[in-house]
């Protein structure tokens, strides 16, 4: 049974997705890095988001832009 996180006009998430079948999930997704100094997520440390030349790049707190 899935579990409905979060409900908007046009979407749903849900959560405990189950497949019937084996299913092979493609994603592009990547580790959010500071973009700068290649930095990761740790203790202490935050990204934003900021647009920059119509970009939008993830910074880490030390790289006040």
């Amino acid at each position: 049974m899935s579990q409905i996180l979060a409900q908007t006009k046009g979407s749903v998430l849900y959560s405990e997705l189950h497949f019937s079948r084996p299913t092979y999930l493609k994603s592009s997704a990547k580790e959010a890095v500071c973009q700068l100094c290649k930095t990761g997520l740790k203790e202490g440390l935050g990204l934003a988001a900021r647009h920059i030349d119509g970009k939008t790049v993830l910074v880490c707190s030390h790289h006040k832009i």
